[in-house]
């Protein structure tokens, strides 16, 4: 239903009818996860000490791939483990746990020292999430865990102390320009997409298999970029700084 979209619930409609709904809001399944947990997490913080909330963040990467699984063998084997809050409990945790320990000295001065070891795990974790993209049937159980814990290792190992690599690919200038216009690129582009198939080539879906089609999608991803610099440049970075101005963070 549309109200599902106003109050961030449309993840919980697409689990239980299995369906994503109108396409070009399909993809915003992800930002009710995010807003549950953006309601969630500081009333933990709030009401629990540091050491419990870092064990309930623990159990609660510990149960996602088991709620996955449970989802799974029950019947709903893709739309509930994919999109809903508790099946993707284990990629916020991570986050949550590597941003405890970058504001705990003892934290990062452990993997500062350990860095080889880290660096060897995630070269093993990003070996299983190449082995998912070819051999699937056990993404939606518990390779979601996989990837959560590649990219948590990525992300650690770039945000402390970051090597040469780290700072060369993850500094690099263009690719932080994509990361500063992502967010609505990633909310807009599928919707783009379709509609300049529809009235360009005339088509329900969009598929490259010809220059025309080919041609159409280049023009759809300039045309996603475009948008999202102006929406970055008169929206989005004013309503930031205004509220960086308004709210200061400290960590006491």
């Amino acid at each position: 239903p549309f109200w599902s979209y106003l109050v961030f619930l449309q993840n919980i409609f697409q689990a239980l009818n299995e369906r994503f709904g109108p396409l070009w809001l399909g993809v915003t399944w992800s930002l009710a996860i995010e807003e549950q947990f953006y309601l969630l997490l500081p009333w933990l913080i709030r009401r629990l000490d540091h050491r419990k909330v870092i064990v309930t963040v623990i159990c609660a990467i510990l149960y996602a791939p088991l709620v996955r699984y449970l989802l799974s063998v029950s019947g709903n084997s893709y739309y509930g483990p994919y999109v809903l809050l508790p099946s993707r409990a284990d990629a916020l945790g991570w986050g949550v746990l590597l941003a405890a320990a970058y504001r705990n000295e003892a934290a990062r001065t452990w993997i500062e020292r350990h860095r080889g070891s880290l660096k060897g795990a995630a070269c093993l974790f990003g070996c299983g999430v190449a082995i998912q993209a070819k051999y699937g049937q056990f993404t939606y159980t518990f390779g979601l865990t996989v990837i959560a814990i590649f990219y948590a290792l990525v992300l650690g190992l770039t945000v402390i102390q970051p090597g040469r690599l780290l700072k060369t690919v993850f500094g690099n200038g263009l690719l932080r320009r994509v990361g500063t216009v992502s967010y609505f690129v990633y909310i807009f582009h599928q919707a783009l997409l379709f509609l300049l198939f529809r009235f360009i080539m005339h088509r329900q879906e969009p598929m490259i298999d010809n220059v025309p089609s080919a041609l159409v999608t280049v023009l759809s991803l300039v045309t996603v970029f475009g948008f999202s610099a102006v929406s970055w440049r008169f929206l989005e970075k004013p309503l930031i700084r205004r509220a960086h101005a308004k709210y200061v963070y400290s960590p006491g």
